[in-house]
C-alpha cells in the first residue's frame, strides 16, 4: 500500500476493489483485492488547480488545469485542447469562499476565458461601436 501526501491537492487513483457510495470512495473491508491507493501530484508552490472555461458561444468547459496563482484578467494562457495548443485571453477570474468554522475557506477557482482571435474581434467592434455612439 503507497501512501504519498504533498500541500498540494491529491489526484486519486482507484483500485478496482474500491466500491463508490453516496459519492465517497470507500475500499471494501473483507475484500481480498488490494486496497484504495492515494497517489499525490508533485506540483509547484507558485501555481494553482483552476476550471477553465471558454465564454464564446457557445460556452464549453475546458476541464481542470494546473496554472500559475497570478494568472488574472487579460493574461494569455495556452491550452492543449484535443491534441492541439490554443491560446485563450483570460476574461474574467472567479474565486469563491466557503465560511466553515468561522474561517473562509477557497471553495472554486474559475477562469473564463476566450480564444485569442474572438477576443481582438470583439474588441475590434467595440472600438466601431464607440466610434459610431461618439459620432451622433
Amino acid at each position: 500500500m503507497a501512501y504519498s501526501f504533498a500541500k498540494a491537492s491529491l489526484s486519486l487513483a482507484v483500485s478496482n476493489s474500491c466500491q463508490k457510495s453516496n459519492s465517497k470512495v470507500t475500499s471494501s473491508r473483507f475484500s481480498s483485492r488490494k486496497p484504495l491507493t492515494v497517489v499525490a501530484a508533485t506540483r509547484n508552490q507558485d501555481s494553482s488547480w483552476y476550471e477553465v472555461e471558454d465564454m464564446s458561444p457557445p460556452p464549453t468547459r475546458l476541464g481542470v488545469h494546473d496554472l500559475p496563482k497570478n494568472t488574472h484578467n487579460g493574461d494569455t494562457i495556452t491550452i492543449e485542447v484535443e491534441a492541439q495548443a490554443q491560446d485563450y485571453v483570460v476574461q474574467r477570474t472567479v474565486l469563491r469562499y466557503k465560511l466553515e468554522r468561522g474561517r473562509y475557506r477557497p471553495k472554486e477557482r474559475r477562469l473564463e476565458v476566450r480564444k485569442t482571435g474572438r477576443f481582438l474581434y470583439n474588441k475590434f467592434l467595440e472600438n466601431v461601436y464607440n466610434l459610431d455612439v461618439n459620432q451622433s
